[in-house]
């Protein structure tokens, strides 16, 4: 008998699979990833932080599954004799940019923090924005400190409240 999480992991691997697809040819070309459209609001980081900041996201999504999507990737996307290369090649970026178990990277500042230092009152749709916008923040600069990240989110704030 299957569990319910072997159902959610073959979801995962579906999903991954077709991100992973779409990145492929862009990480080994060092293109610019921002193209790809998935429908994210990306933060206003350096080109090249965008792309750790997309093969991040999927590999958060992916967890401990990700070589396995990345292998499914490579037999679909390519000829026979370039699947292992193609493989070896997104791997090792994935392990340069130290993603390789970026699903256990803990968010530096959480929901009640985010409401605090945003001068918020209420939670809600507003505090999982910036959730998300804070764990992109956290892929484009993976040692930047608390502070740093408490100093970008109201620098952000303020660029917003002064558009409005």
């Amino acid at each position: 008998k299957l569990k319910v999480s072997d159902a959610d992991d073959v979801t995962r691997l579906h999903n991954g699979v077709d991100k992973l697809l779409c990145l492929i040819p862009f990480v080994l070309s060092n293109e610019d990833m921002s193209k790809i459209d998935w429908e994210i609001d990306l933060i206003e980081v350096p080109v090249k932080l965008k792309s750790r900041i997309l093969l991040g996201l999927v590999l958060r999504e992916m967890k401990d599954l990700w070589r396995v999507a990345l292998m499914l990737s490579s037999i679909v996307g390519e000829q026979v004799e370039k699947r292992r290369e193609v493989f070896m090649e997104v791997e090792r970026e994935i392990l340069k940019l130290g993603l390789e178990k970026v699903w256990e990277v803990k968010p530096l500042v959480n929901g009640k923090d985010i409401m605090k230092h945003l001068e918020l009152e209420k939670g809600g749709p507003v505090v999982s924005e910036w959730q998300r916008k804070l764990l992109q923040w956290q892929l484009a600069y993976p040692s930047g400190s608390l502070e740093e990240c408490v100093d970008w989110m109201k620098m952000e704030m303020e660029k917003k409240r002064a558009r409005t």
